[in-house]
């Protein structure tokens, strides 16, 4: 296998679905990543028009888990409940589209955490770690997304993810996603140290301060030592631009460092 480069649908989420494809079919890329929130929250009617674009033009796509007011580490047990019947059927809308990966936020801090520090992390664990065997029943793979602020999410540093692989005991991998990890100037540190976990990855520029999702060049990330570092390590995944801006041109860079 050779790596994918694919294009997420998140610069166009403000956008009704049907003109949103009307873009993504102009981009030249095959591989697409669907973002299961906002107006292009996935259901059976979506699934059906995906369907039929992966006949017209061999599309074929990766799958965002929901994200919007979606905590699976949130100690209120109603909304934990509310929460995985969410993701679950998000998963079920995978399977359909046959993604192979599943791109999941693992989960934020509560205000409780002062009282019981450790209490939404063993959530959040045991939350994934059931999501990961109904995957693993679809033969979907679990990929959690690095986070970028440590003051309020789980997962945000290449440290959380010893600590998250020494708790499961579930096979789960890794979505690098390069601008958060960025933000903690640890990009090389995450292919170095998660080689063998990460799955897929997300790439969008900074300046290093916020996750601004900037086209590729426009920040401070260097992509030289990006590139060089993913082909080193035999990458045969996807790689998928996750910018808001300048999105073509990303999609060019992109070919151009990894496949020339």
């Amino acid at each position: 296998m050779s790596i994918k480069i694919g294009v997420s649908m998140l610069h166009l989420l403000s956008k009704p679905l049907d003109s949103a494809l009307e873009i993504v079919k102009k981009y030249p890329s095959k591989l697409i990543e669907v973002v299961d929130d906002g107006p292009h929250t996935i259901t059976d009617v979506i699934v059906a028009t995906l369907e039929d674009l992966k006949g017209t033009h061999g599309f074929e796509y990766a799958a965002h888990a929901p994200f919007t007011d979606v905590n699976l580490a949130s100690p209120n047990v109603l909304t934990r409940r509310a929460v995985m019947k969410r993701l679950s059927a998000s998963l079920g809308y995978a399977d359909r589209l046959e993604s192979k990966v599943w791109i999941l936020h693992p989960g934020s801090k509560s205000p409780l955490d002062y009282f019981f520090p450790e209490e939404s992390w063993k959530i959040g664990v045991q939350s994934i770690r059931e999501l990961a065997k109904e995957a693993e029943n679809r033969g979907i793979t679990v990929a959690l997304e690095n986070q970028t602020d440590a003051r309020y999410h789980h997962l945000t540093t290449v440290e959380d993810f010893k600590r998250f692989y020494e708790d499961i005991e579930c096979e789960v991998k890794v979505t690098l996603d390069v601008g958060h990890a960025h933000l903690f100037r640890q990009v090389g540190k995450f292919l170095e140290s998660l080689h063998d976990k990460i799955a897929h990855i997300h790439v969008s520029d900074n300046l290093g301060n916020r996750d601004e999702h900037l086209g590729i060049g426009s920040g401070t990330v260097d992509w030289t030592a990006f590139a060089n570092k993913v082909k080193a390590m035999g990458f045969n995944g996807a790689v998928v631009v996750e910018s808001v801006r300048d999105v073509a041109e990303s999609l060019e860079s992109v070919k151009e460092l990894l496949i020339g």
